[in-house]
Order: structure tokens, then C-alpha cells, then sequence
């Protein structure tokens, strides 16, 4: 639903943004590059899906991406890294709690340990899922909370860039072979 023209264009600004991200060398300014594309195309995803689709509905958006996501070794990988990131933080656990105060660090782990014994298709979804609110929350926090990066928030940008720069890849990916 998405004219082709346009598609194109969005897709080659993303595509822009990736490489500002991959050639930054500050730790925010790669995360919040890579953020920007991830949300160029998570509105290009939701404008195909339906054209007339509210745009202003960023986390609803940024979650449905999740449907282009399949769980690989390496980003299973990545989600084990940056949820080791988050374990010994207590601290993290106030700045990872979604708007209904659900604490999304022990929501990551339970995630985390449903996968050791079972392949399910649910369960993945469930991870890639919690994983990806994660990411936004972790995008919400620096763009609407406290101005300045600490040393914790640029631990946790380090453990985040991998992770979204995955998902992003895959997503483009999949997306790009639907056409």
C-alpha cells in the first residue's frame, strides 16, 4: 500500500542512517542513528500494512515489527548479552519498566528461560517480542529522561546497538523479499 517511489526513498534514508551508525564513534550517537532508521521503517512497515495507519502509535508500530522476526542463534546470542547486561543492575530495573510498571528486565529473564527446554514458535515470539520493548523503553529513556549519558546508560547503549542493528537487518530483509 506503500507507493513504490516512496518505498525506495524510505528505504535508501534507512539504509543512511544504518551507515551514519555503523560510522559513529560515540556509543550514543550509533544507538540513536540506528533508533532513527529502526523507526523509519517500523512506520514504512505499518503504512504497508495499512495506509491509513496512525503513525503517532510509535510503540504499537516499533512492537509490530516483531512479525518480521525470527529467532536465530545469533540474535539469541545477542538478547543473552544484553540481558547479562541488565542482570547485575539493579538500577536498570526502575528505567526498564514499561507505563504499566511491569519491570521488563524479569519479564526478559522468565523469556530467556522458557527457550532453554522448549523450541516453540510462541515462545520466540514472546522473546523477540519483550526483547523489542526493551529497545524502545531503552530509546524512550534516553530521549525523554534525564539529559547527559552516564557510564551505566552507555554500557547499556553498547549491549543495545548489536541487538537492534540485528533486528533492523532482519526486518529490512524480510521485508524487502515480501515485494
Amino acid at each position: 500500500m506503500v507507493d513504490e517511489q516512496i518505498e525506495e526513498m524510505n528505504l535508501s534514508r534507512i539504509n543512511a542512517w544504518i551507515s551514519k551508525s555503523d560510522s559513529a564513534k560515540d556509543k550514543f550517537d550509533k544507538f540513536i542513528s540506528l533508533f532513527i532508521a529502526y523507526n523509519m521503517f517500523y512506520n514504512l512497515y505499518a503504512k504497508s500494512k495499512n495506509e491509513n495507519a496512525n503513525l503517532h502509535e510509535n510503540k504499537k508500530n516499533a512492537l509490530a515489527v516483531n512479525k518480521l522476526l525470527v529467532l536465530t542463534p545469533d540474535n539469541h546470542k545477542l538478547i543473552k548479552n544484553f540481558y547479562n547486561c541488565l542482570k547485575p543492575n539493579r538500577e536498570f530495573i526502575f528505567h526498564l519498566q514499561n507505563r504499566k510498571k511491569e519491570n521488563l528486565i524479569l519479564q526478559l529473564k522468565n523469556d530467556l528461560c522458557s527457550m532453554k527446554n522448549r523450541k516453540d514458535t510462541k515462545n520466540e515470539s514472546q522473546l523477540l517480542q519483550t526483547a523489542l520493548e526493551c529497545l524502545y523503553t531503552i530509546r524512550c529513556n534516553l530521549f525523554h529522561g534525564r539529559k547527559g549519558i552516564i557510564p551505566k546508560q552507555e554500557k547499556l547503549m553498547d549491549k543495545s546497538t548489536p541487538l537492534l542493528k540485528s533486528f533492523l537487518n532482519m526486518a529490512i530483509s524480510k521485508y524487502t523479499q515480501q515485494d
